[in-house]
């Protein structure tokens, strides 16, 4: 029940509020004569089986004949206080049994300022608002010229004051939000009121209403130390929070592109963003840029002007892309702690096919968290791929120059062998290493060393597949029945397919005739010597 129904000072003083003056003098009289002998003193206006009991005290009856004592204040509280008129009493009597609906149906017998009021004052009891509020402002604005309001006035206040109609009605509204808030007025008025002066007049209240509360969080939220993290992301929390349904009320009063919404939004935009910036500068919380992240994409939102809105987009865009770097910083840590390692082992196409495998996984994961065209990504999976391809390589060329360096006929077939066995193994990692993303300077590379992989492939293919010794596993070398002539036919067969193969493998690197005579001649000389 609101409290100027409870403690309305024509209530404490037991009268009417269009009572006469010698009637209120005649009640102070006696409340004092009782209450100075300690003695309770009571009315029949007091209704305390309707209302909260009236409590009275020396001080508390001094008071209430100055709240009457100036015609707008009497005004003031008449509004929310019952009227005299032929048929009060009767209504009182049901009031004191708390049949209202027969108290209301005494009132309903004509249309008059007093009925009016105090219909409003028994809605009001019944904490009916919307009921008082119909009844008080077809009083006030008086539409229908019933000369209801010209009359409450000279009843309350005699025929010397005037006040407007406006006036009136704002009085009424600023009462009321003295108990109520404006956003819950302004909806009763719309719905039970009479005046769209009324309305407007609630709207602005309304927003002022809003408005301040509003700044009064942003004050209290700038008057955190900035060091403070702890605080910082605690205040700003709070602040995001507790002005979400204020700030949509004043957008929808107001509209988005009012001037007085924007600068409300950008002031709380900024506040909230340097909760957070203050917040993840002082932190050294794991999990900073998550919590800070609730508070900058809420500033974003609400932000409206360019300004407001750029600083908020910038630092959100830093922070997204700091929390992109934290999700890959594990990754990119293993690979680099990988690729720092390779660097000291030796140089085998198993270690390069082991640095591909360890870092794929977290290549991967990278390249979940960034995309396939991030730069960053294919750098780190272009490292990847030159160290592994850089080892093949020098593997390949080691094991060429071991198999072209003169030497024993024997060894010499060996070692062509050796680098057949490794071109294969190298063309197997050299694919596992195609399948990595790369910068194009990086792919146009690899594809170079690829194709001249699979050229010598080729040509060592064609060298050993032209060696009988290879490929005729009918040959034996242990027959006891051969003459001394057949074993010299045999080993010149021999040398000849030895020359034969040497010239081959020179064939193959210097891709030239002159490689095969070259081979065949060293291999007969050999031969010469040795028979």
């Amino acid at each position: 029940m609101l409290n100027i129904i409870t403690n309305n000072p024509f209530r404490i003083l037991g009268v009417y509020s269009n009572a006469k003056p010698a009637e209120i003098v005649s009640n102070c009289d006696d409340m004092e004569a009782y209450l100075s002998i300690g003695q309770s003193v009571s009315f029949d206006l007091d209704l305390n089986n309707l209302i909260p009991s009236v409590v009275r005290t020396t001080s508390s009856v001094s008071n209430a004949k100055k709240q009457i004592n100036l015609p707008k204040d009497k005004l003031k509280h008449a509004l929310f206080w019952f009227v005299k008129d032929s048929s009060s009493e009767h209504a009182m009597n049901y009031l004191k049994n708390g049949d209202f609906d027969n108290a209301n149906s005494v009132f309903e017998i004509e249309d008059s300022f007093a009925t009016r009021i105090n219909k409003a004052v028994i809605a009001l009891i019944q904490n009916d608002l919307g009921v008082a509020i119909a009844n008080v402002t077809e009083l006030i604005h008086d539409y229908d010229d019933l000369g209801l309001r010209d009359n409450f006035i000279k009843a309350i206040c005699g025929d010397a004051f005037s006040i407007t109609e406006e006036e009136l009605a704002h009085l009424f509204i600023d009462t009321l939000l003295g108990e109520k808030d404006a956003s819950e007025l302004k909806d009763l008025f719309q719905d039970h009121g009479v005046s769209q002066d009324d309305d407007d007049y609630l709207t602005q209240k309304a927003v002022d209403e809003l408005i301040s509360k509003i700044n009064a969080k942003i004050a209290k939220a700038k008057a955190v130390e900035r060091d403070d993290a702890s605080a910082n992301l605690r205040v700003g929390k709070v602040l995001m929070n507790n002005t979400k349904s204020d700030l949509a009320a004043v957008k929808d009063l107001l509209g988005e592109s009012d001037m007085k919404y924007q600068m409300l939004a950008d002031d709380l935009a900024n506040t909230i963003l340097q909760c957070g910036i203050n917040y993840y500068n002082n932190t050294d919380d794991d999990d900073d840029i998550d919590n800070v992240m609730v508070l900058q994409k809420y500033a974003c939102e609400i932000a409206v002007g360019k300004l407001c809105k750029d600083r908020c987009n910038k630092n959100l865009a830093i922070l997204e892309k700091k929390k992109v770097e934290k999700s890959i910083e594990a990754d990119v840590s293993f690979i680099a702690n990988q690729l720092q390692a390779f660097q000291t082992k030796s140089d085998t196409i198993d270690n390069a096919r082991n640095l591909v495998d360890d870092c794929k996984p977290h290549l991967v994961s990278i390249k979940n968290q960034l995309g396939s065209q991030n730069d960053t990504y294919l750098q780190i999976s272009s490292a990847v791929a030159n160290n592994a391809l850089g080892m093949i390589v020098s593997v390949v060329n080691n094991a060429q120059n071991i198999s072209s360096s003169p030497n024993s006929i024997s060894s010499h077939i060996t070692n062509i062998v050796d680098l057949e066995s490794k071109i294969d193994s190298a063309i197997n990692v050299m694919n596992l290493i195609g399948d990595l993303d790369m910068t194009s300077a990086e792919r146009s590379h690899y594809d170079t060393n690829k194709s001249s992989l699979n050229n010598i492939k080729s040509h060592v293919d064609s060298a050993i597949s032209s060696i009988p010794i290879l490929t005729n596993s009918s040959v034996s070398s242990t027959s006891s029945s051969s003459s001394n002539s057949d074993d010299s036919n045999w080993g010149c067969i021999i040398w000849i397919i030895v020359a034969l193969v040497v010239g081959a493998v020179g064939w193959a690197i210097v891709e030239s005739w002159v490689g095969l005579i070259i081979g065949v001649f060293i291999v007969l000389a050999i031969y010469g010597k040795v028979n």
